[in-house]
């Protein structure tokens, strides 16, 4: 995948994640105020982020994802928006949100502590640990 630098953007296909909800409004501005030089050929959204989920520090799915075509030569949106740069879309493909999103495999339960702890105790401070509860335990 390969960013598109140039401002102004060139004519093509990009796709941009938007995944702050702050820079969204700004995002959707962009598109209207372009609305003669920009179509958009699809786009999905995935909501918004909670407070919570913010305050709390998790990672979850939300934000807009915009595939859409400069049809001539298309002032950037400002580095206010906090959106990043346009992806280049391949040419002659359909693509959709799936096709560009990278997602980590599904982990069971297992999987996940056991990646847990291999990473523990691989620290230094995770092997004295270990070296202590294995002492502790030899002492019974």
């Amino acid at each position: 995948m390969t960013l598109e630098r140039r401002d102004p953007i060139p004519p093509g296909v990009y796709w941009v994640d938007v995944v702050r909800n702050d820079a969204r409004p700004g995002f959707e501005r962009w598109l209207k105020d372009n609305a003669a030089t920009v179509k958009v050929r699809n786009r999905a959204d995935k909501g918004q982020q909670s407070a919570m989920a913010r305050h709390l520090g998790l990672r979850s799915t939300f934000g807009l994802w915009v595939l859409f075509e400069a049809l001539e030569p298309t002032k950037r949106w400002p580095l206010s928006v906090k959106v990043g740069l346009p992806t280049i879309a391949q040419v002659g493909r359909k693509t959709k949100q799936s096709d560009v999103v990278q997602r980590a495999p599904a982990q069971g339960v297992r999987e996940y502590w056991g990646a847990q702890m291999g990473d523990i105790l691989t620290t230094p401070g995770g092997m004295l640990g270990a070296l202590f509860v294995a002492w502790m335990l030899s002492r019974r």
